[in-house]
């Protein structure tokens, strides 16, 4: 679990994990032209209140990526004031959303 405000990027390459982040708690991105969180394995569980800027440099400031990747979980998402997309799940099937609010992302 995330207790304290961050500033990184998070790939998760192995399937089954969770990344929870404590309610309240802010996951800002790098700052550059890159993806807070990307996810591209299975059955992965995402939850509890994420709160994410990314104002990436060149346009490229993405708060979740979910591709190619099945039956994860995300659950009480906030992603916010993204350069680009704030929550993306492409090419993914099974995927269960919810309580997700996205908001001046230019993308979505």
């Amino acid at each position: 679990m995330v207790t304290t405000n961050l500033s990184g990027t998070y790939t998760i390459t192995a399937g089954k994990i969770a990344l929870v982040i404590k309610p309240g708690v802010i996951l800002t991105g790098p700052g550059t032209a890159s993806t807070a969180i990307f996810a591209d394995t299975k059955n992965n569980d995402l939850s509890h209140i994420f709160t994410f800027s990314n104002n990436g440099i060149g346009g490229g400031g993405r708060g979740i990526i979910i591709i190619q990747s099945d039956n994860n979980s995300l659950t009480d998402v906030i992603a916010a004031d993204n350069v680009s997309i704030g929550v993306n799940v492409t090419r993914s099937s099974n995927n269960t959303l919810s309580n997700i609010t996205a908001i001046n992302n230019r993308g979505g």
